[in-house]
C-alpha cells in the first residue's frame, strides 16, 4: 500500500472506532469499574477476534458467510444473547468502592476471553472489514490476501490506540464515580439499556432480512 492509502485507512478506522457501540461502550464500563488494565484485556481479547474474522476476509472464506445463512443467522442470534447477557451484568451490577468487591468483576484472563467471544460472536464484523476495505483495495496489483493483511493491521492499531484512550480516559473518572453510588447505578443501567437496545435492533434486523 502506498502511504496516502494507509494513512487514509487509519484515519478512517480510528473514526468508526470512536462511534458508540458495544465493545467499546462495554470497554469504558468495565474500566470504570476495575480500572485500566481490565480495559486492557478486554481490548486484546476484542482485537484477537478481529484478527479471526480479518483472516477468514484474507483467505477468502468470507463467501461462506453468504452461501449459508442460516449459519449467519444462528451466530447473528448467539451473539443478541450475549449482548443480552452482558447487558444483565451490568443493570444488577453492585455498586464499586475503592476495594472492588462483587458485581461483574473480571479477572484478567477473564476479560481477555470475554473481549474475545463478544468479537467472534458478531459475524457483521467480517462484512463490514469486507466492505470498508473495498475502496482501499488495488485489485490490479494482485495480492489481495497481502492487502487484507495490512488493512486488518492498521485496523487493529486504530483500535488498540482509540479503545485503549477511552479506557485510559475511563479509568480516570474511575475514582469520582466510586464517590457516588447513585452515579455508578445510573451509568451502569444506561450502559445496560444500551446493549439491550443493541441486541434487539439486531434480533429484529434478522427477522426483517
Amino acid at each position: 500500500m502506498i502511504l496516502s492509502s494507509a494513512l487514509s485507512f487509519f484515519m478512517a478506522a480510528a473514526l468508526l472506532a470512536l462511534l458508540p457501540g458495544p465493545d467499546n461502550l462495554y470497554v469504558m464500563a468495565q474500566s470504570m469499574r476495575q480500572g485500566w488494565r481490565i480495559g486492557f484485556m478486554l481490548i486484546l481479547g476484542l482485537c484477537s477476534g478481529l484478527i479471526v474474522h480479518t483472516g477468514i476476509v484474507a483467505v477468502g472464506a468470507s463467501e461462506l458467510i453468504y452461501r449459508y445463512h442460516l449459519v449467519y443467522q444462528a451466530i447473528n442470534v448467539f451473539g443478541a444473547c450475549y449482548l443480552v447477557y452482558l447487558a444483565y451484568l451490568l443493570f444488577n451490577a453492585g455498586v464499586v468502592t475503592q476495594t472492588p468487591a462483587g458485581g461483574d468483576m473480571l479477572r484478567p484472563r477473564q476479560a481477555y476471553w470475554r473481549g474475545v467471544l463478544m468479537n467472534l460472536s458478531n459475524p457483521k464484523v467480517i462484512l463490514f472489514f469486507l466492505s470498508f476495505t473495498q475502496p482501499f483495495i488495488q485489485v490490479e496489483n494482485g495480492q489481495l490476501g497481502r492487502q487484507y493483511a495490512q488493512l486488518a493491521i492498521l485496523m487493529i492499531l486504530a483500535t488498540l490506540l482509540v479503545f485503549g484512550t477511552i479506557s485510559v480516559f475511563a479509568d480516570r473518572l474511575g475514582p469520582w464515580l466510586k464517590q457516588s453510588a447513585r452515579a455508578q447505578i445510573i451509568f451502569n443501567r444506561i450502559s445496560a439499556s444500551v446493549l439491550f437496545v443493541l441486541a434487539g435492533y439486531l434480533l429484529i434486523n434478522l427477522l426483517i432480512t
